[in-house]
C-alpha cells in the first residue's frame, strides 16, 4: 500500500508543490495502486479460461480427427475388401471355365479312346467271326 504521508513529501520535495491528503491526484494514485493489484489476479483468470477453452476445443477437434480417420480407414479397408473379394470372384471363375474346358477335352478323348476300343473290339470281333466262317468253310 503507497504510505501518502512519503507521496505528499516526495511531490513537495521533487516538484515543489504541497499537496493534501484529500487531493484529488492521491485518489487517483490509491485507484491505480488498487487496480495494479488486481491486474495479475485478473489476467490469471483470463489465461485460465483461455487455457481450459483451449483444451476443450483441442479435445474435441482430436475427437473430430480420429473418428474421421476411422470412417476414412474403414471405408478404405471396405472398398479393398470389396475389390479383393471381385478379383477372387473372377479368378475363380476362370479356374472354373479352365477346369471345365479341360473335363470337356477329357470327356472328349476319354470318348474318342471308348470309341477306338470298341471299333477295335467290332473289328476283332469280324476279324474272328470271318477267320471262324472261313475255317468252317461258310464264308
Amino acid at each position: 500500500m503507497i504510505d501518502s504521508d512519503q507521496v505528499i513529501a516526495a511531490i513537495a520535495k521533487k516538484n515543489k508543490i504541497l499537496i493534501s491528503e484529500d487531493d484529488p491526484i492521491l485518489a487517483h494514485l490509491f485507484i491505480t495502486e488498487e487496480i495494479f493489484h488486481q491486474a495479475p489476479d485478473q489476467i490469471n483468470k483470463s489465461v485460465q479460461s483461455f487455457a481450459t477453452e483451449a483444451e476443450y476445443i483441442n479435445s474435441q477437434y482430436m475427437a473430430q480427427s480420429k473418428k474421421l480417420a476411422q470412417e476414412i480407414m474403414s471405408t478404405a479397408v471396405d472398398r479393398s475388401v470389396k475389390e479383393y473379394q471381385s478379383e477372387t470372384d473372377s479368378i475363380k471363375e476362370r479356374m472354373v471355365a479352365a477346369l471345365d474346358l479341360d473335363a470337356a477335352i477329357i470327356n472328349k478323348k476319354n470318348n474318342q479312346a471308348l470309341l477306338i476300343g470298341v471299333l477295335a473290339g467290332v473289328a476283332s470281333f469280324s476279324t474272328l467271326t470271318a477267320a471262324t466262317l472261313l475255317i468252317a468253310g461258310i464264308g
